[in-house]
């Protein structure tokens, strides 16, 4: 729709003021749509109010922003997802390195006059001493275990004495009875065997 402009009795109207203003000096008649049309617009009434509307004016300042709302309400829990595919297996990973061979037993039988058990190779020795002795020993590495095994042989009381690697309880008496053994145990911290136990004397 065009914009216009109708003079009425030489006064011009632009807009409904102006239009209020002339009905009211020219007391009025026509309808102001009827006078709009007689001045040259052409619509209808409904189109013609619409015309009557003025240009938009200047946009606005932005207003100030608004306070933040609320938090809203934590939301349900999700239902359970499905299970994943099973992962490849693995890379084999490396070999170890081989294990320390474990030790051998080795069980000698001295002859009665050797003072020296020599255990760092033997794991268990057995002596009949003939006399009142010394022994003496070789150590193994460490966390190893020895045994000695005394038997006696005939009345005479022998006294034995641990010397040179040895950390015995005590000295051994072997008594006056024939037949009797000893069991002794040692365990060795690579410096020392030291005593670990030793039984009673028991029928051989």
């Amino acid at each position: 729709m065009a914009e216009f402009t109708i003079d009425l009795n030489n006064i011009p109207i632009t807009n409904v003021v102006g239009l209020q203003t002339a009905l009211q000096t020219t007391g009025g008649g026509l309808s102001a749509y009827q006078i709009a049309v007689n001045n040259g617009f052409v619509g209808t009434e409904a189109e013609w109010l619409l015309s009557l509307k003025g240009k938009d004016g200047a946009k606005g300042d932005t207003g100030f922003q608004g306070i933040p709302g609320n938090d809203g309400a934590d939301g349900s829990p999700g239902a359970k997802g499905d299970t994943g595919l099973k992962g490849d297996q693995g890379i084999q990973g490396i070999q170890g390195l081989p294990g320390t061979p474990a030790e051998q037993p080795v069980y000698t039988v001295l002859s009665s006059g050797t003072l020296a058990m020599e255990f760092a190779t033997n794991t268990c020795v057995k002596i009949t001493p003939s006399a009142t002795q010394t022994f003496t020993t070789t150590v193994p590495a460490a966390g190893n275990m020895r045994t000695l095994i005394i038997l006696t042989s005939g009345t005479s009381s022998r006294t034995i004495t641990f010397g040179t690697g040895f950390k015995p309880v005590g000295t051994l008496a072997t008594g006056t009875t024939s037949a009797r053994v000893f069991v002794i145990h040692f365990i060795s911290d690579g410096t020392n065997l030291y005593e670990a136990g030793r039984t009673a004397a028991m029928v051989a």
